[in-house]
């Protein structure tokens, strides 16, 4: 199985301990999984207690970790999430990019009534943050009505369970091109990037 494999075995519901990352969807959160193997509790032990458990769940897990640990170093981009939907803002926001880049990640939500998608944007470039959304609409606005902004990130067909390891692939292959501002479009598996005049 590969690490993307696992990782999309790691997901998050709002309604299910405030959006932490859980298996499988399943009221099993990656935090007890691991904090049981620290304490030298053995993956065999893990999965006789919790038989809804699979091997792959105990090293999906691991992989997490490691997502979170390994890209420590991308501490120069910033995001904002409109939304990418409940638990996946407040999972980005708790354990995921935030951690990765140690910086601020700001949930659309937090800002009160959504504002709509102009003032969100310039909101966004007023805080120098790239912008996620699953919103194409941005794009009209960028491309068309050339609003400024400090980057776009669209996930218009990516399933909820699969934007984590989407968003994971677009930092770590495409970091500059995050970076320099460029609009990121992933749209039928593939990743597209363009650019758009910024001031």
């Amino acid at each position: 199985m590969t690490r993307s494999e696992l990782l999309r075995r790691i997901t998050a519901r709002a309604d299910v301990f405030g959006g932490k990352p859980i298996i499988r969807n399943m009221r099993l959160s990656v935090e007890s999984v691991l904090n049981l193997l620290s304490q030298g509790v053995t993956p065999e032990a893990i999965l006789d207690d919790h038989p809804e458990l699979e091997p792959e769940d105990i090293r999906a897990c691991v992989a997490y970790a490691h997502a979170v640990i390994a890209n420590d170093t991308l501490s120069d981009v910033s995001i904002m999430n409109h939304e990418i939907s409940g638990g996946q803002v407040r999972w980005t926001s708790t354990g995921g990019v935030a951690a990765r880049k140690r910086t601020c990640v700001l949930d659309a939500r937090s800002l009160g009534a959504d504002p709509g998608d102009r003032a969100l944007l310039e909101q966004a470039r007023s805080d120098d943050r790239i912008l996620i959304t699953i919103d194409m609409d941005f794009g009209k606005l960028v491309h068309l009505e050339q609003v400024d902004h400090a980057g776009l990130v669209r996930l218009p067909d990516v399933a909820v369970a699969e934007r984590i390891a989407a968003m994971d692939e677009v930092i770590r292959q495409h970091r500059r091109a995050l970076e320099s501002r460029a609009i990121v479009t992933i749209r039928d598996g593939r990743i597209r990037i363009s650019r758009a005049s910024v001031s």
